[in-house]
């Protein structure tokens, strides 16, 4: 795929290979003219892709301002620092990445990380904003082998999060200030 025209995105965790697809995406956009660096924004993922969002998180020098995951996967290794604000939206019956564990691996955090904030929503599993999730599937995961896990889209909990996400990004400066005029 791509890694391979990226340097650094061969090799390693899959967190550090998309950290660095996405580190390399910013240079040439703003190389380009179509990022503006005076206007750094926020990093979004989902689930696995949550992984380059904890590696962009744990680094102030990419030119993003916060970090924002859905439901993240937590297979960094510990001791885990944050230098950027981070949010975490989770549902609290997810049994792909559970809260406990995502919250286990916050607390291990050292003193000196920037702000980690979750907002949970009751009820809602994997998927809670992926409207195709609907009816529920519940299935095995990794297939064949795993756990059984249900994915399912929560309209209120899709809801509660996007309003979370617009306050989160608005205290960071991320929307809502100068640089959303051009």
């Amino acid at each position: 795929g791509a890694a391979r025209f990226v340097p650094g995105a061969e090799d390693g965790p899959a967190g550090d290979r998309m950290a660095a697809i996405v580190a390399n995406a910013l240079t040439i956009g703003r190389a380009a003219g179509r990022v503006r660096s005076n206007c750094p924004g926020a990093v979004i993922g989902w689930s696995l892709g949550a992984e380059g969002a904890w590696t962009l998180a744990a680094s102030d020098h990419i030119g993003v301002r916060a970090a924002v995951m859905y439901y993240p996967t937590v297979r960094r290794p510990q001791p885990y620092r944050n230098a950027l604000p981070v949010l975490v939206l989770q549902g609290t019956v997810d049994n792909v990445t559970p809260e406990f564990e995502l919250r286990s691996f916050l607390s291990a955090r050292p003193a000196d990380s920037a702000n980690a904030e979750i907002v949970t929503f009751t009820g809602a599993s994997h998927g809670f904003d992926v409207p195709s999730l609907e009816p529920a599937r519940t299935m095995r995961f990794p297939p064949l082998i795993g756990q059984r896990v249900t994915f399912a889209y929560n309209a209120g909990a899709a809801d509660s999060a996007a309003s979370a996400l617009e306050a989160f990004l608005r205290r960071e400066r991320i929307i809502g200030g100068e640089c959303t005029a051009d």
